[in-house]
């Protein structure tokens, strides 16, 4: 019985279920097992990604990080969050607050009753 090999990191993990979806090194195998590894591979880049929104107090806007993550973080505090892509810019609102402009490389801080933006440096 195979088993699949073991990863210290997510991203060695996602590398793998790459390869293993790549059709013309595994030509054999069928449609569905391959499509599976890109899913998966897909997924846990995500994940990846998902980690700048991990921590509930910080969010910094990078690449990496899903658009949709910075609009579940704002959300969570009680922001409204307009974002951009490709700019990777977030616009965060709440009710009469002035709306707070963040692009590529800046932090949004929360600090239990507001949203600050920490303009990269």
């Amino acid at each position: 019985m195979r088993s699949e090999p073991s990863f210290e990191r997510l991203a060695e993990l996602a590398a793998w279920h790459e390869q293993q979806a790549d059709p013309l090194a595994h030509f054999f195998r069928p449609r569905r097992v391959l499509r599976e590894h890109r899913e998966t591979a897909v997924l846990l880049r995500m994940m990846i990604g998902n980690r700048a929104a991990a921590d509930p107090e910080r969010l910094t806007l990078v690449y990496s990080l899903p658009v949709s993550a910075a609009g579940r973080w704002c959300k969570r505090h009680g922001y409204r969050c307009v974002t951009s892509w490709p700019t990777v810019g977030a616009v965060v609102q709440r009710g009469d607050e002035p709306p707070l402009v963040a692009r590529l490389g800046d932090t949004l801080l929360w600090d239990g009753h507001r949203i600050t933006v920490l303009e990269r440096t």
